[in-house]
């Protein structure tokens, strides 16, 4: 089940989040409680016309009624674990709202142009001799490449928005690729990083995620959060 919150603070579906496993639940206890009923009527017929010369054991229908017993608390003791689930997917949405209009940075190779600016951030290995960035649209166009940072560590490029011909290119999401080499012209390893801003917080089948413009982000990549 899904619930996303926008940038507004509303909810844009009903909060349904595990909803299948408490239907679950609900329908064993159902079926639970006719089974009992059905062993208890047919135990009280029996026990009233049992010869009372010859009275049954009672020692089968105490152990039924001890596992009978002992089903019922497993399946109260699930619907207590749902609702403690439940109450702690609540209260995760309820603190990831907190991200809605701020700039995050996770995993990933994207980063969002907003005014003509965007800040691509990577990390170099040690021994590169030069880095070459190339940036794509959305849809997987080169719009520009050129040289950037090559120190070892954390380096990052801040792209005006012009491509490679000067053209100003429109505001969105762009991803990128960062191509370092050493003296011998083989490649030195580069991590990439997603930035960009959220606008909506969604749960995808109880986990978390963010919208950061046609990104969508697992909170649990979110490496940093800024305002």
């Amino acid at each position: 089940m899904v619930t996303t919150t926008s940038a507004t603070g509303a909810s844009t579906t009903p909060n349904t989040v595990a909803t299948g496993a408490g239907s679950t639940t609900n329908s064993s206890l159902a079926s639970f409680s006719a089974n009992f009923d059905n062993f208890l009527t047919l135990l009280t017929s029996q026990l009233k016309n049992q010869d009372p010369l010859s009275p049954m054991n009672a020692t089968e229908f105490t152990t039924q009624l001890v596992q009978f017993t002992g089903v019922e608390q497993m399946i109260k003791q699930n619907q207590n674990l749902e609702s403690l689930i439940n109450l702690q997917t609540q209260n995760a949405i309820t603190n990831s709202l907190s991200y809605i209009g701020r700039t995050v940075e996770a995993t990933g190779q994207s980063a969002q142009l907003t005014d003509g600016s965007a800040t691509f951030p990577y990390n170099v290995g040690t021994g590169a001799t030069g880095a070459t960035i190339t940036i794509k649209n959305s849809s997987g166009q080169t719009v520009y490449t050129g040289p950037v940072s090559f120190g070892s560590g954390a380096q990052s490029f801040t792209w005006n928005g012009k491509n490679t011909a000067g053209v100003q290119q429109p505001d969105g999401m762009y991803t990128y690729t960062i191509d370092a080499r050493n003296a011998s012209n083989n490649q030195v390893a580069v991590t990439t990083k997603l930035t960009g801003t959220v606008t909506s917080v969604e749960t995808v089948n109880g986990n978390i995620v963010l919208h950061v413009g046609n990104q969508t982000v697992p909170i649990s990549d979110v490496l940093a959060v800024r305002n």
